[in-house]
């Protein structure tokens, strides 16, 4: 099991004890067990996370996952996770 933190930059919402195999499947599973609006997009390298919630990627702030503090270096459903593991999604100004 993991936790999962969905940080808005306004506020945190902290689920405990998600399963997932996967970055996606964790964010899979908290946006359908919480009525959460859920928005990607599949491309050739994987599953593209458009929108959660209210919020949707700008020029200006964008999703982008962390495990353990560390930015995701692959897609979402390509990143696994290990029991214990903290996911956090961010809506953050991204990187790129």
């Amino acid at each position: 099991m993991n936790i999962f933190n969905l940080n808005t930059g306004f506020s945190v919402a902290t689920y405990d004890g998600v399963l997932a195999s996967s970055v996606f499947d964790g964010l899979a599973n908290v946006s359908k067990n919480n009525n959460i609006e859920l928005k990607t997009k599949q491309y050739d390298f994987g599953v593209f996370v458009e929108k959660i919630g209210d919020l949707e990627n700008t020029k200006d702030k964008a999703w982008i996952y962390y495990i353990n503090g560390t930015s995701g270096d692959v897609a979402a459903d390509k990143k696994t996770v290990t029991n214990g593991d903290v996911i956090e999604w961010r809506y953050t100004k991204p990187i790129y």
